[in-house]
């Protein structure tokens, strides 16, 4: 699946939605001024990073607020990885 965020509304949104089709894989989203990965596990975010070397918790919040950009997601088996993200940064989405 891939698009663009903002017919999806927003990044957030878009995780919102993995999340109900409990969606295992890595979303990879590009934007003028970030670009990252969410990795989900049935449509729960375990880790995060960004290409400037944000991990976990802060790539996660810098990720979710992009508004703008598109987004890959592919279907692949994730783990949880040392940059996993704590409850409290999946309760954020």
């Amino acid at each position: 699946v891939q698009g663009e965020l903002r017919s999806c509304g927003d990044l957030c949104a878009l995780v919102l939605a993995l999340e109900r089709a409990r969606a295992t894989g890595a979303l990879v989203v590009r934007s003028a001024s970030l670009q990252g990965e969410l990795r989900l596990r049935d449509g729960r975010p375990v880790s995060a990073r960004t290409a400037d070397g944000d991990v976990a918790q802060e790539a996660a919040d810098r990720l979710l607020r992009l508004v703008a950009g598109t987004f890959v997601f592919a279907r692949v088996p994730v783990a949880t990885l040392p940059e996993g993200l704590s409850e409290d940064a999946r309760a954020l989405v």
